[in-house]
This record gives structure tokens, C-alpha cells and sequence, in this order.
């Protein structure tokens, strides 16, 4: 039933106030504005009293965000690209997912650079490699590990003891058959990065999406220790949506605050129960995932979507039938619209203001190209509206300019280091030599980015213009 704003925000009011607390979640974008994603997370916590705020592209364990922060810093940026004398590309076919960060790859390749592609798959990014290993399909891990292990065993004498018993001869065969690569092969690439005295390492974020993930994070960051002293090595991840860590940093997070503070720190905590006048929880939050696949059964009760969802996996049609109440917030009609009690239209990316952090960790603002259409509203607008509604202070507007001034008024983004903490050296957990030592099904690919996805919605479903451009000959890239 078609209704006027008033309304609709009366009704998503009402019934909302009926779950605060941990019942309540709310799955947002990386694709919508740090505005908009600090001003969910906001009506999440101090209006709701939950702390089940997350992103629907987020990765699968939520402390990889925190690790990132910690152990990738300062993080690459493009122009190191091109002052670097080696590069070590990892799982990534850029021409897809950074055709900017493939060109500055192509630049350095024709520059006479060493360019090292490793990856399970050869693309078109291989093309400008000057050594290329392409290893067994879900053995990501496996093969940073021997690499790291070779490395070690090249450029420093005094390896520490867990680490030594894992590197000895014998297991680093193993370690090599596993992931399918020859020693020779890994001997080339040694080679070149003992010799390299400006490193950067350009990873793919497909390889920190699986079980070994945090593993992952620590060989990068022992990569990066081994070639300290010696280099300046940086490390790029790539994202699938580059605002990914921007959206964290705005405390689109269910273990983080704005700002990447824990939400169990107390002096955060104190910090933001007084910026915004309430007693914030201390209870992490769940993320996605956990959201989706704990409604009912005294889990998820109420959920906030902004964008959508596919009805399939963990929000199939009888788990959307446990809800007591859900709110979605879309620019389109879509599956997930049919189960939704209250339908909110929010406006595009071309009809907002607002910032992003892109790839480069640099602050991006975005202005709006033509007016709202119909009568969407931007996601602050709304979360200002239901806040009003639910009687709560602090959302007095939802103008991106005014919530970016609160942003600013409280936290940098990005999000400044404390000094760059010395490398060190950190134990690993061995892969499994036995499989992938991977959360990946065996034998499947990558899953490269969707350009046509956003907020959750497949364009090239949605969009009749899209579907015609598609069909008329110009192949989609999945």
C-alpha cells in the first residue's frame, strides 16, 4: 500500500521502537557516503542500543577490519606504484576490479620494473609480468606461506624458533607440492625481492575472504618486516568497494566505533556516550552474515536494510518469515521488497553530496549531479526523520554537510596512526598441506567484482537501458 512519507516513518517508528536492543540490526553499503554510513550506525547505537551494524560486502570475520589497520599500515598508495623498483601482484586480475591500478602496473612493466603476478588463474594483469606463478585454485595461503618461508631463509640467519621448525627443508617441499608451484619458480621470485630495494605489494582482498585470512594479513606483514630494513615496502589492498574501510572508520562496524575504537574501550565508550548524550552497549555486535543466519531463535527480530539482499542462503524465504519487522531502504523494487513492511526510497550516488575514502585512503568528496528523483530521500534524510519520530535527540538534520561536520567535530578520517609501530615478526599458523587451507570451495575461481552491482542491487537486472546495452553485444565481466 502506497502511503506519504509521514506515514511510512510513522509506522517504521512505531514498530522499531517495539526491538531495541540486540534484536535489532541494521546492513548497510560501503557504497553509500561516509554521511550516510555514520549516520546508521549512529541511529544503530543510540537510538536502537545494538551494536549489529555491518555492511553487506563486509568480509566474513569481522576482526580482519581491525588487523588491516593494524598490520598493513601506512597502506600503498598508486603513485608507489611507479616509484617502486619490484612489485609483487597478488590474486588479482585489475584489468577487471583497478583498471587504474592495472594501467600504473602496465607503466612500470614497460619501464623495465620487475614485475612479479602471482595468482591461481592467468588474466590479462599477467600479460605485464616479468615472472608469473600460477599455483593450485584455493591455495592462496599455501603459497604466500612457502614464499614467506623461502624469504626468510634468504635474508635473515636468526629466524625465530616456531617459525624455524616450520621452514625446514622437508616441509617446505610439501609446502610447494600442495599449492602445485616448482622451487625453482619460487626461487626466481626470492631472488627478486631480496634484491629489491623499493617494494610494493599489490593484493587482491579475494584472498582475505576465506579461513586463513588473518593468516594471510600476518605473512604480508612479515614480508614487509623481512624487507624493513632494506626497503620501502608498501602494501595495496585491493577492495571490491574501495569506501570498504572508509565505511569502517565511520563505525559502520559491529566491533568498532567511529573513529576504529572497540567498542568495549571505555574511554571510547565514555568518549561517545557523551558526544551523543546516551550509555552506548559494550556488547560486540554480529555481523552480516551472523545477522542473517541468527533471525529468530532470540537472535535478529528487526532489521534495517539499506539496499538489498538476495533472497537465498541465510535470508531465504523462511528466515524473512521469523522476522518480527524489517525496513528496507532501496532505490529499487526488488525480491527482498515483497517481505518488507516499510519501503523507504533513497536517492543514488548522482543525487547526493557527500564523501568517500578511496583506494588511495585520501578523502574523496562526491557533489550531487541532478536533483532527487521522485521522492527519494538520502539515507541521512531518513535516519534524521525515524530519529525525530522515535523521540531521540542528535538528528536534527540529515544534511550530509551537517553530518559532516559532526564527523569532523570528533574523528579523522581517514584515521591517523599513532607513529608507524616497528616491525616485527609474527608467528603464523602452517597451511594444510593436505587442502587449501582455505574456507573456498575446491577447484572454484575466484569470484571477481561485479560492476554492475550496487547497494546490493544487480544493475544489469534492474536497469532496462543496461540490459539492452548488455544484449546488444558488449559481454559483462563477472
Amino acid at each position: 500500500v502506497e502511503v506519504d512519507w509521514d506515514e511510512a516513518i510513522r509506522v517504521a517508528a512505531e514498530n522499531l521502537a517495539a526491538w531495541r536492543g540486540n534484536g535489532f540490526g541494521i546492513i548497510g553499503s560501503a557504497q553509500d557516503t561516509l554521511e550516510e554510513n555514520y549516520s546508521l550506525q549512529k541511529f544503530t547505537r543510540a537510538v536502537m542500543n545494538s551494536n549489529n551494524i555491518d555492511l553487506i560486502s563486509s568480509f566474513p570475520d569481522p576482526r580482519l577490519q581491525e588487523e588491516i589497520a593494524s598490520h598493513l599500515q601506512p597502506k600503498g598508495r598508486l603513485e608507489d606504484i611507479l616509484k617502486a623498483d619490484t612489485l609483487l601482484v597478488l590474486g588479482t586480475d585489475a584489468s577487471v576490479s583497478h583498471p587504474l591500478v592495472e594501467n600504473r602496473i602496465r607503466k612500470a612493466y614497460n619501464a623495465g620494473r620487475k614485475v612479479l603476478y602471482a595468482n591461481s588463474e592467468a588474466t590479462r594483469t599477467s600479460l605485464f609480468s616479468t615472472v608469473e606463478i600460477n599455483y593450485s585454485k584455493c591455495k592462496d595461503y599455501n603459497f604466500l606461506f612457502v614464499l614467506l618461508a623461502e624469504l626468510a631463509r634468504e635474508t635473515i640467519s636468526g629466524l625465530p624458533a616456531g617459525f624455524a621448525k616450520q621452514v625446514k627443508e622437508s616441509l617446505l617441499i610439501s609446502g610447494l607440492k600442495s599449492c602445485s608451484v616448482k622451487k625453482d619458480d619460487l626461487q626466481a621470485f626470492v631472488k627478486a625481492l631480496v634484491k629489491s630495494r623499493s617494494l610494493c605489494i599489490i593484493v587482491d582482498e579475494s584472498l582475505l575472504r576465506d579461513v586463513s585470512g588473518l593468516q594471510t594479513i600476518k605473512a604480508l606483514a612479515n614480508i614487509r618486516f623481512l624487507k624493513a630494513e632494506k626497503s620501502n615496502c608498501r602494501i595495496m589492498l585491493l577492495g571490491n568497494e574501495g569506501n570498504l574501510m572508509g565505511a569502517a572508520m565511520a563505525g559502520a562496524h559491529p566491533y568498532l566505533l567511529p573513529g576504529l575504537d572497540p567498542v568495549s574501550d571505555d574511554k571510547a565508550l565514555l568518549k561517545w556516550n557523551k558526544n551523543w548524550d546516551v550509555k552506548l552497549s559494550d556488547v560486540r555486535g554480529l555481523p552480516c552474515n551472523e545477522m542473517l543466519s541468527n533471525i529468530g531463535r532470540d537472535g535478529i527480530s528487526a532489521l534495517m536494510i539499506a539496499g538489498d539482499v538476495p533472497v537465498s542462503g541465510n535470508l531465504g524465504k523462511a528466515s524473512l518469515k521469523k522476522l518480527k519487522f524489517m525496513v528496507q531502504l532501496n532505490m529499487f523494487s526488488t525480491e527482498l521488497t515483497d517481505h518488507a513492511n516499510v519501503f523507504l526510497p533513497v536517492t543514488g550516488f548522482l543525487e547526493n553530496d557527500g564523501h568517500f575514502l578511496t583506494l588511495d585512503g585520501k578523502i574523496q568528496r562526491l557533489h550531487r549531479a541532478v536533483p532527487p528523483q521522485g521522492k527519494s530521500r538520502s539515507v541521512s534524510e531518513i535516519i534524521s526523520l525515524l530519529a525525530g519520530a522515535m523521540k531521540a535527540d542528535g538528528f536534527s538534520t540529515g544534511r550530509a554537510g551537517a553530518v559532516w561536520k559532526e564527523i569532523g567535530s570528533s574523528i579523522k578520517i581517514p584515521v591517523p596512526q599513532n607513529g608507524s609501530p616497528k616491525p616485527r615478526f609474527e608467528l603464523m599458523k602452517p597451511p594444510d598441506s593436505r587442502n587449501a587451507g582455505s574456507g573456498k570451495k575446491s577447484g572454484s575461481g575466484k569470484n571477481h567484482q561485479d560492476h554492475y552491482r550496487y547497494r546490493g542491487n544487480r544493475l544489469s537486472d534492474l536497469v532496462t537501458d543496461l540490459q539492452a546495452l548488455l544484449e546488444s553485444g558488449m559481454k559483462e565481466k563477472v
